[in-house]
């Protein structure tokens, strides 16, 4: 299982200090972006991403109400992934394909039923489920109830990628990989506790 660290801020300074303290793991990172309007809280814009962006692995995870031009901003900035929350999207709209190195996948809030997706599954690669009651903001209670719904698209769609982001802490770690979840978005229990060597390494511990 992958162990994403997750940065969600509104400070540029802050995302520029946690890429650094990174360098040299290997890792993908993932960075949150909140307009305001999904959610009540915003973020950095994607313009304003400090000049270390260019030597991380990392992706993308867009709670806007307009995830297309918000993607547009990235596609030259180097992301690898992007994940849409398909509560804005309307039944028909196909996920774009830009570029074959970037991936579109589809997010979905904690009470979104599964049968959203049905409409993409023809461009869908991945999901990432929101493992909280409320987006947007840091330190929020992991909900147990995500481990019914990962089941319920393992066994739908065992073929779909599935990350798990909210709220995530070590003793959850056991659970979701038995689950067969294959990344997992770590927030602030990641960058809370001390040197990001050494988090990662009892992140993946507890996996075994």
């Amino acid at each position: 299982m992958e162990i994403i660290p997750s940065i969600l801020t509104s400070s540029v300074d802050e995302v520029d200090k946690r890429l650094k303290s990174i360098q040299g793991l290997n890792l993908n990172v993932q960075i949150d972006f909140m307009d305001g309007q999904f959610v009540e809280t915003k973020s950095v814009l994607p313009e304003d991403l400090p000049e270390g962006i260019k030597y991380i692995t990392w992706e993308a995870h867009l709670m806007v109400q307009d995830p297309l031009s918000w993607s547009r901003s990235l596609y030259g900035l180097g992301c690898q992934r992007i994940y849409w929350q398909v509560e804005v999207l309307h039944s028909g709209i196909d996920l774009p394909s830009i570029s074959t190195k970037i991936e579109h996948g589809l997010a979905l809030k904690l009470e979104t039923s599964i049968d959203s997706i049905e409409s993409y599954l023809p461009y869908l690669k991945s999901v990432l489920f929101l493992s909280i009651q409320k987006p947007g903001y840091q330190n929020e209670k992991f909900e147990e109830s995500i481990y019914d719904k990962i089941k319920e698209l393992k066994y739908r769609y065992p073929k779909i990628k599935i990350t798990v982001d909210g709220g995530v802490k070590i003793e959850h770690m056991k659970p979701l990989s038995r689950l067969g979840v294959d990344r997992v978005a770590v927030g602030s229990a990641f960058w809370q506790y001390g040197d990001p060597k050494t988090v990662l390494s009892a992140f993946r511990q507890a996996t075994l």
